[in-house]
């Protein structure tokens, strides 16, 4: 009898965590607190992954607002390619949230966070947000424009799709990038010139190009010759630039080939 009690104790216990954990996951922007974790219903993949689906969440304590209480900033990697930031606050049982926002990279320091995105002004370049903590939530109080490093000129913008041309160049490009993205590296290998093949192999093809959502392909004239612009959005959500040397090289595949891959880096 007192086995059949306990038994029954314990199933209204867990039906009254089951009931309250759902009725306050109806509130997107308020969780049920246990510990150091945001859940159950926020940071697990249940219910709230159906809506705000994401991969390789971080959650950083910070006490944004001095009052001896930690806030918690959680950064994910979205299903759309960008970083995503959400600043919870407790409040008694609860979790408040009381900023979101997203971009391509994210940086969280003692007294706030910045959030930065790709623009073109005429050149690519990052454009970054610093946001403090001040009279109750979180003001924009820093911007930065930081040029992206390349050495050539930049005269057309990125598109938020890849650009479709009827340019040779930019063609044997997309299907280098398709053989690559599928992981048909020997079909990839087609695509490149025969001295850029003698330099590299298929496991080197795989750490030069990342895997990725290309976002934009074009062609770029500069004084030093015309090559293809590819951006590429990595699996951590960011956004990289890669130079692609043509060359005319004519085979069955063509009348262009790859003869160099190189990575634009970001000015520091």
């Amino acid at each position: 009898m007192l086995n059949k009690k306990c038994v029954a104790l314990i199933s209204v216990l867990l039906m009254t965590i089951v009931f309250s954990s759902a009725a306050l996951a109806a509130n997107n922007s308020t969780y049920y607190y246990i510990e150091d974790e945001i859940g159950p219903l926020s940071i697990h993949k249940d219910l709230f992954y159906i809506y705000k689906p994401f991969y390789n969440a971080q959650k950083i304590y910070r006490d944004f607002d001095k009052d001896g209480v930690y806030e918690i900033a959680v950064i994910y990697s979205g299903l759309d390619g960008n970083k995503h930031l959400a600043v919870y606050k407790i409040q008694g049982n609860r979790m408040v949230q009381i900023f979101s926002g997203k971009g391509v990279t994210i940086n969280v320091n003692s007294n706030g966070f910045s959030i930065s995105n790709i623009k073109y002004d005429g050149r690519y370049f990052y454009e970054t947000y610093t946001y403090t903590w001040n009279n109750g939530k979180f003001l924009r109080t820093g911007y930065a424009k930081t040029y992206i490093k390349n050495g050539y000129d930049y005269e057309k913008p990125i598109k938020d799709k890849p650009i479709i041309r009827k340019d040779e160049r930019i063609t044997i490009v997309n299907s280098f990038l398709k053989a690559r993205m599928q992981g048909k590296y020997d079909e990839a290998m087609k695509y490149l010139s025969k001295a850029y093949k003698s330099k590299i192999d298929a496991n080197k093809l795989k750490s030069i190009v990342p895997y990725g959502s290309v976002t934009a392909v074009d062609i770029f004239d500069s004084q030093r010759g015309d090559w293809v612009v590819v951006i590429i959005r990595d699996i951590w959500g960011t956004s990289r630039v890669f130079k692609f040397v043509p060359v005319n090289e004519k085979d069955e595949y063509g009348n262009f080939k790859i003869d160099e891959i190189l990575e634009i880096p970001r000015a520091n």
